[in-house]
């Protein structure tokens, strides 16, 4: 599998910031704060410090997807403690009676709800795969952030529910954590839209990568990094 990973985050805060598989490049106050790119897993890093962790240690993340002009999952990541108040602020944005909010029927509300969600203490890594079919790219994504969640420690994986994936994605992630040994380190579940909000926001984003600009542009503020994998 090939990574190219574009951070978006300023890198050069914090050496324990960066993730200790990334060891050495340019010192870290050379490196801009403008978006960096690194290619490939084990290959030359020319212009940063180390990868930047994407996800937090102990935290939560929440996962949905976009299938459209390629395939596109967000992964939205919150410390536990915060999850119930962004949840709470998430459940006052519905209209009416909606028992959820999903941005592709959303409509003239869309600039309005991504300002409110980027107000919120989320940070959120998109993984992207272009030009191949689902059934390759849901699980190389897959493999991809969990092996990111992994690696910087969190906690607890949250998928939306979908019948037609979640055998395969259960299957997908056991394998992963077998081999990069996060077996008992990971928790992992599916769970259904209307029960998580915190799905509705990873909804958002993922939707607004396969849409581009100008809506890739309004929820940079809570992007910290995008991930382009393919396969040989």
């Amino acid at each position: 599998m090939r990574r190219v990973a574009t951070i978006h985050a300023d890198v050069r805060t914090s050496p324990a910031l960066l993730h200790p598989s990334w060891s050495r490049s340019l010192p870290i106050g050379h490196v801009s704060p403008s978006s960096v790119q690194i290619h490939g897993v084990s290959g030359v890093i020319g212009y940063v410090y180390g990868r930047a962790m994407s996800f937090g240690r102990d935290e939560w993340v929440f996962v949905d997807e976009s299938k459209a002009h390629g395939y596109y999952i967000a992964a939205a990541a919150v410390a536990r403690g915060d999850i119930a108040g962004i949840e709470k602020r998430l459940r006052a944005l519905r209209m009416g009676n909606r028992s959820s909010l999903h941005f592709h029927s959303e409509g003239n509300r869309r600039s309005k709800l991504l300002h409110e969600f980027c107000q919120m203490d989320v940070r959120v890594t998109v993984y992207v795969m272009q030009g191949r079919k689902d059934r390759v790219a849901r699980p190389a994504l897959l493999r991809a952030l969990v092996g990111d969640m992994v690696a910087d420690g969190a906690r607890h994986l949250v998928l939306e529910r979908d019948e037609s994936v979640e055998v395969w994605d259960r299957r997908t992630i056991r394998e992963c954590l077998d081999k990069v040994g996060g077996l008992g380190k990971l928790v992992y579940e599916h769970k259904n839209r209307n029960d998580q909000p915190m799905l509705w926001l990873a909804d958002a984003v993922a939707w607004c990568y396969q849409k581009g600009n100008p809506w890739k542009a309004q929820v940079q503020p809570i992007v910290s990094e995008v991930v382009a994998v393919d396969v040989p």
